[in-house]
C-alpha cells in the first residue's frame, strides 16, 4: 500500500468526514506589458462578498478542528504510529540516541550546526544542571554565511571550507583546544542523511543548491568531516551527528528531566509523522495540486512557515476574482507561487492598533498597493489568516497528542526534577515560537485534549517548552553522551 493510500484509509475510517468545495475557479489574466504592475483579473456576475467569504474561510478551516474530532484524528494516527514504528524506516528514522542526558554530563565541546544558509561553530561548556551557574554555555561562536558560491563547491571542497572555519576557530582559542586528546566535535546537520550509528551516516541528496553531495552520495558524512580536518592536521574526532529535532530534545531535557519530545515547527517540519485530516479545502487541493511533489507532506502543507503564506495567497487570488478584493485588482507581486511571506499573517493577527491602521500601512507597502486597502479588506485577511493559523495549531496539536499518548501506552512517563508528573515537549522553529500566541494556543489545546480524554491525571503537567540555541547546545550534549562508558 502506498503512503497515499495509506492516509486514504485513514479517511474513510474517520467517524466524521467533512465534503467540502473542491474546484477553485480558473483564473483569466490580462496581457501585461513589460512595465505593467498589477495583473487585472476578471470577475464574475454576482460575486459574493467578503463577509461571505470570510465567513466560509472560517467555516471550512475551524469546524475540522472540534476536540472530538482532534481526539478521533490522533487516536487513528496514534495506531499508525505503532505500525510504522515496527516496518517503516522511511517514516520513522533511528537517531542512534539511546538515552537522554541526566544533566550531569560536563566538558567543554565544539558545536557544528549547518543549515541551508549559515555556518555556525560554537564551544559550549556543559556545567551540569544541579549547579549554581548556568547548566550550560556558549564561550565562543562563530557564524559564516554559506552564499552561492560556497554552496556550489563540489565534492569534498565544501569539507574543506568548513575544516577551514574550524581551525580558525581552534586557532583562535589555543588554550581550549590544546589538549594531547582529539577535540570532541558534535554536528547538527539540518540536511537528509541515513544514519548508521550516532557518529556516522551516509549522504544523501541535500537540495537548496548544493553541489558537495554530487560526488559524496552514500558516503560516511562522520568520515568526510574527520578527513577533511586531517588535511589541516586538527587533532578532532566526531562523536555526534544529530539532526535539529533530535538537538533540540536533547538540549531541553539537559535542562529538564521532564522532556520527552522535541517539536520543530519553522519553515517546515522534519517529523516523521503525517496527519491524518478530516478535510481538505480547496486551496489546500489547489496548493498540493500545484506542488513540486504533491501528496508527498500533508503535515508540512498545512502547518509550516513555508505554506501558511501560500493558503493566504491562494485565498486572496479567489477574493479578487470573486468578491472584489482590492476592486479586482490582483498585486502584481501574489502572481507567483510562495510570494506571500507568513510574517504577513504573523503581522495581521498581533496588530492591535486602533483601526487597525497598522496593518493598513503594512499590507499597502507590502503588495504594492495604489490605495490603502479598507477596513472591510484588512478584516477579511486577518478572519483568513486566523483561520490558517488555529487549523496549523490543531494539527499541531494532533501530532503531538498521538506521540504522547503513544508514550503513555509504551509506560513512558516524565516527571520533573521534584518528582511531579510533568511533560515537557521542547520546542524550535519560528512558527513555533515567533507566530503571536501560537505555542500558546498549542498548549491549551493539547491540555483540553487530554483533559477530554481522561488519559492524564489531573496532577498531570504538560509543558511546550521554547529551546534557545538548541541546534548547538543540543550537538554538544549529544557529545557528552556519547562519551560516556
Amino acid at each position: 500500500m502506498s503512503l497515499l493510500d495509506f492516509f486514504r484509509s485513514i479517511l474513510r475510517h474517520l467517524a466524521a468526514m467533512l465534503i467540502f468545495p473542491s474546484t477553485l475557479k480558473t483564473m483569466a489574466v490580462s496581457p501585461k506589458s513589460s512595465n505593467t504592475q498589477v495583473t487585472v483579473v476578471e470577475t464574475t456576475a454576482n460575486p459574493p462578498s467578503l463577509d461571505s467569504l470570510k465567513d466560509e474561510i472560517m467555516r471550512l478551516f475551524r469546524q475540522p478542528c472540534t476536540i472530538r474530532r482532534m481526539l478521533s484524528m490522533s487516536s487513528a494516527l496514534r495506531i499508525q504510529y505503532k505500525s510504522k514504528l515496527q516496518d517503516s524506516e522511511a517514516c520513522m528514522l533511528p537517531s542512534f540516541c539511546h538515552t537522554l542526558p541526566t544533566g550531569q554530563e560536563t566538558g567543554t565541546f565544539i558545536s557544528l550546526d549547518v543549515g541551508g544558509s549559515t555556518f555556525r561553530i560554537a564551544m559550549v561548556e556543559l556545567r551540569g544542571r544541579d549547579g549554581q551557574d548556568s547548566p550550560m554555555t556558549i564561550r565562543h561562536m562563530s557564524t559564516f554565511k554559506i552564499d552561492e558560491p560556497i554552496r556550489r563547491l563540489p565534492s569534498v571542497q565544501f569539507f574543506d571550507w568548513m575544516a577551514g572555519r574550524i581551525q580558525d576557530m581552534m586557532k583562535a582559542y589555543p588554550e581550549e583546544c590544546s589538549s594531547a586528546e582529539p577535540v570532541s566535535l558534535g554536528l547538527a546537520w539540518s540536511f537528509p542523511i541515513e544514519q548508521t550509528s550516532h557518529r556516522s551516516g551516509k549522504m544523501q541528496g541535500m537540495g537548496k543548491g548544493f553541489a558537495c553531495h554530487e560526488d559524496t552520495i552514500g558516503m560516511d558524512l562522520g568520515a568526510l568531516i574527520e578527513a577533511a580536518c586531517s588535511r589541516r592536521q586538527m587533532n578532532v574526532r566526531l562523536n555526534a551527528i544529530v539532526n535539529d529535532s533530535s538537538a533540540t530534545l536533547l538540549s531541553q531535557a539537559y535542562l529538564e528531566p521532564a522532556t520527552s519530545m522535541g517539536l520543530i515547527l519553522g519553515t517546515g517540519t522534519n517529523a516523521a509523522a503525517y496527519l491524518p485530516t478530516a478535510s481538505e479545502t480547496r486551496w489546500d487541493e489547489t496548493l498540493n495540486k500545484e506542488h513540486q511533489r504533491p501528496d508527498f507532506q500533508p503535515l508540512e502543507y498545512m502547518t509550516t512557515g513555508r505554506y501558511l503564506g501560500e493558503l493566504l495567497r491562494l485565498m486572496i487570488i479567489e477574493a479578487v476574482e470573486t468578491a472584489e478584493l482590492f476592486g479586482g485588482v490582483l498585486p502584481r507581486c501574489l502572481a507567483e507561487s510562495y510570494s506571500l511571506d507568513t510574517e504577513i499573517l504573523a503581522k495581521l493577527e498581533q496588530d492591535r492598533s486602533k483601526n487597525m491602521r497598522d496593518s493598513v500601512s503594512m499590507l499597502q507597502t507590502a503588495f504594492g498597493l495604489a490605495t490603502p486597502p479598507t477596513l472591510d479588506e484588512v478584516a477579511f485577511l486577518r478572519a483568513a489568516a486566523e483561520a490558517i493559523s488555529y487549523r496549523a495549531s490543531a494539527y499541531i496539536s494532533v501530532a503531538v497528542h498521538a506521540l504522547w499518548a503513544l508514550q503513555k501506552d509504551a509506560d513512558i512517563n516524565p516527571k520533573s526534577a521534584t518528582g511531579n508528573p510533568k511533560t515537557s515537549i521542547a520546542c524550535n522553529g519560528s512558527v513555533i515560537l515567533k507566530y503571536p500566541g501560537f505555542r500558546t494556543r498549542c498548549e491549551g489545546l493539547l491540555r483540553q485534549m487530554i483533559a477530554d480524554e481522561g488519559r492524564g491525571s489531573a496532577n498531570d503537567d504538560l509543558v511546550l517548552q521554547s529551546t534557545e540555541e538548541a541546534a548547538v547546545f543540543g550537538a554538544a550534549v549529544a557529545v557528552a553522551l556519547a562519551d560516556v562508558p
